[in-house]
């Protein structure tokens, strides 16, 4: 909670985690650099450490604790931010903050495990997502690519029983031109906590997205989805449930551009009477019909 102007630090990159303070925002290097703060003594940063420079300190300033999320900066110029990949900044950054990060390729798998925003500024590469159980994602503005496709168990991005993702204008692809052979764009386990994709486009995949068994609400719209054997699949089938499909949701106003199968939906019985809503239905498929091979199995 001290601002200060800071002389130059050790040599490195820089990291920027920006609080709100009573009168501004205050800005504070972690470590390995400069620190400095703005506004003079009205401003103060919430909860950071202060590693960088030794200028002089402002104990005198006052950290609003009731303030927005933080904002964690991730990529950019030497002196601007101290985390060089998305995974350094998510594993600072609190429960309900926002990770901002800034256009360039980062050849990582993000893990996500508390509830989280990731903000892409400009062209930002990811390889692979996953949101763990109990956590809540909300991916904005990410491409999410390999040159690799995803094996038969595995996901471009995958959530955990128990987890929850919204995600909104991401582009999910596979840059190779070998054929469509396993895997998914987006796979969802038993019971994930919901699931939201719009906008977004997805290619080159064997299977688009799947969502296994769950009884929350699940809204896949107005995505494009090109270059696969199925785009979107949808499990309603729940064991040792009474509730045989989702609660409420819908898949509907998606594209399809080269999708051998667009859409399936298993459930019980020949016909679906719940409240789901199938304006992209192309087929439904009763619990006699085998479910895609994968994670689910």
């Amino acid at each position: 909670n001290s601002n200060g102007l800071g002389g130059a630090g050790a040599t490195g990159n820089d990291s920027v985690i920006e609080g709100n303070g009573e009168s501004g925002n205050g800005q504070i290097g972690d470590s390995n650099g400069d620190s400095q703060g703005n506004n003079g003594s009205t401003n103060g940063g919430n909860d950071s450490e202060n590693n960088g420079g030794k200028g002089a300190t402002q104990t005198s300033s006052k950290a609003n604790v009731e303030s927005p999320s933080l904002v964690i900066n991730v990529g950019g110029k030497e002196g601007e931010t101290l985390f060089a990949s998305i995974t350094q900044g998510v594993a600072k950054a609190k429960e309900g903050d926002t990770v901002l990060i800034k256009s360039g390729v980062y050849d990582e798998t993000v893990s996500v495990n508390k509830k989280l925003t990731l903000l892409g500024l400009g062209e930002v590469k990811i390889k692979n997502i996953r949101v763990e159980r109990g956590a809540n994602l909300t991916a904005e503005n990410l491409i999410v690519t390999d040159s690799a496709y995803p094996s038969g168990n595995e996901a471009r991005v995958y959530i955990a029983e128990q987890g929850i993702l919204n995600m909104r204008n991401c582009v999910l692809e596979t840059v190779s031109d070998e054929e469509l052979s396993g895997g998914y764009a987006v796979y969802c386990e038993k019971q994930c906590k919901g699931l939201t994709l719009e906008k977004n486009v997805l290619s080159n995949f064997r299977y688009g997205v799947y969502v296994s068994p769950t009884d929350q609400t699940v809204k896949i719209s107005e995505n494009k989805l090109s270059n696969m054997k199925v785009g979107i699949g949808l499990d309603l089938r729940q064991e040792n449930s009474q509730l045989n499909y989702p609660a409420k949701g819908e898949i509907k106003d998606n594209e399809y551009n080269e999708v051998q199968q667009k859409t399936q939906f298993f459930h019980y019985g020949e016909e679906y009477d719940g409240d789901f809503s199938f304006d992209d239905a192309e087929e439904q498929t009763s619990e006699e019909s085998p479910s895609p091979q994968g994670m689910q199995e």
